[in-house]
């Protein structure tokens, strides 16, 4: 927990939560999720399903309250308007009250529509005797209903904190639909809490409880505090887990940093990108995509233009199929103590500025002169014999009229479409000639995803770090990344 606190998660940790997803190969549905609900409560447990989004928890409350088998009650809440109004107002009124009436944040708590049963859990929604425990958040299970000619008026609960049940009365609020124009609410201060979301989840301390911490998360520090409601790996049990969700406010980072330097020396700083400072931006007619800077210095704007994900074997074959390249079979190679370093501290860069997790791995190139488009060929066939072709692709491509006006306003005049171009591209058509800026600006426009160059520019320890996305010649959008390869001479 504390590296999901900080926003980081190792491989490792990353096993060990996937081993308590409900169903590892899919999002499971509302039904299987109700399932598994009702599994742990056979076994005694008392779970409860914490998820992102209110409209999900409607969903699940909703399936699991038709599964009890108890007559489900329907509890409208009655609204009165408590403002005189002119009847030409009254239309305004109306949209605008209908437009709120559904929204509990906007009547402090009360819902427009209860729909509980014997059996259902329920939430209390007031704070009404701290001594004995009936406070906002108190959960417990409804055991009766006391009636009279008019209707329910009181909801008996068995609360988990207090030994006798409580009758539950419907409490007022109001609130204002327009300005200075307000309605009163009555309606039972409860909310189905079967699925709570985990904004609501917060401070409490569960022995079991169904997480989803997939792709619908928003927002720093959700996941953390969603996977922290939970006392024990066992009592965990994920509808979904989405690791590049697990992000923390930087501010917080540096306020811990402070902290520690303050009150704890002894303690390392928790590594932020917020520390680093901006050197040379590289900005070619308002267009900031492509930034060389070093490692230590690293600022956010190198991948802020692109979705940023590692090759896959997808775009190996529909980019092979396209060039009509063959894809060779894959061969595990294992990097070098050092590569594992580059590797990690790119992968730490990448995650870092884009709150996405890559996975980089490190491959050997031939220095011959032909390191770049022996890169690309190992990056898009899996070998690098196919590195001539590929040479001779990206010369062509230059040789096409727009490409090579592109290329002429981004690196300028002796780049001109005359005689130095033409010879430029014929030497570049022989092996052995390094591949240069150009070649990878129009490799990148032509395989249609992004390259990144990282390396090693002095002794120091400091990286060179370029970015080049596909639409750095044009206006294409980048949908692809990132091959990172160690060019050795």
């Amino acid at each position: 927990m504390s590296n999901v606190r900080i926003g980081r998660l190792i491989d490792r940790q990353h096993k060990l939560l996937s081993t308590r997803l409900i169903v590892s190969d899919q999002r499971p549905t509302v039904d299987e999720v109700c399932h598994h609900y009702d599994q742990l409560i056979g076994k005694g447990e008392q779970p409860l399903i914490l998820l992102p989004k209110s409209d999900t928890c409607a969903e699940v409350n909703n399936a699991t309250l038709q599964k009890i088998g108890t007559e489900v009650i329907k509890l409208n809440a009655q609204d009165t308007l408590d403002t005189i109004i002119h009847k030409n107002q009254q239309p305004k009124v109306k949209k605008a009250y209908d437009a709120i009436t559904d929204d509990a944040t906007r009547t402090a708590g009360l819902e427009k529509t209860l729909n509980v049963c014997v059996g259902a859990k329920v939430m209390f929604k007031r704070n009404k005797d701290v001594e004995i425990g009936l406070v906002n958040g108190a959960v417990g299970i409804v055991v009766g209903f006391r009636e009279n000619e008019s209707g329910i008026y009181q909801i008996v609960v068995k609360f988990d904190c207090i030994e006798a049940p409580v009758p539950v009365v419907r409490e007022s609020c109001t609130f204002e639909v327009l300005k200075c124009i307000f309605y009163t609410r009555k309606q039972f201060p409860l909310i189905l809490s079967f699925a709570l979301t985990i904004h609501k989840s917060q401070g409490l301390s569960l022995p079991c409880a169904i997480i989803d911490v997939g792709s619908r998360c928003f927002g720093t520090g959700m996941v953390y505090v969603a996977l922290s409601r939970v006392t024990t790996l066992q009592g965990l049990h994920l509808v979904a887990l989405d690791t590049t969700k697990i992000v923390c406010d930087r501010k917080a980072i540096t306020e811990y940093n402070r902290l520690r330097k303050t009150y704890a020396p002894h303690l390392s700083e928790i590594p932020t990108t917020e520390d680093a400072h901006n050197v040379e931006h590289t900005t070619r007619h308002d267009n900031p995509t492509m930034t060389t800077n070093a490692v230590s210095e690293l600022t956010i704007r190198t991948f802020d233009c692109c979705e940023v994900r590692s090759l896959d074997e997808e775009f190996q074959m529909t980019t092979c199929s396209r060039l009509n390249l063959h894809l060779c079979p894959h061969k595990p190679s294992a990097m070098s103590p050092t590569q594992k370093v580059v590797a990690n501290k790119l992968e730490h860069i990448i995650y870092r500025t884009t709150n996405i997790r890559t996975n980089v791995n490190i491959d050997n190139i031939s220095g011959d002169g032909n390191c770049l488009f022996r890169a690309l060929s190992n990056a898009v066939c899996r070998s690098q014999t196919y590195h001539e072709i590929l040479r001779l692709y990206v010369a062509n491509h230059m040789t096409d009229p727009q490409i090579r006006e592109r290329l002429n306003l981004l690196f300028g005049s002796e780049n001109s479409p005359g005689a130095a171009y033409v010879n430029h591209i014929l030497s570049m058509q022989e092996p052995g000639e390094w591949g240069t800026e150009q070649e990878i600006v129009t490799a990148a426009h032509l395989l249609q995803c992004s390259i990144v160059c990282f390396s090693q520019y002095n002794s120091d320890d400091e990286y060179c770090l370029q970015h080049f996305p596909p639409h750095f010649i044009d206006s294409t959008h980048c949908k692809i990344l990132v091959a990172t390869t160690q060019y050795t001479s």
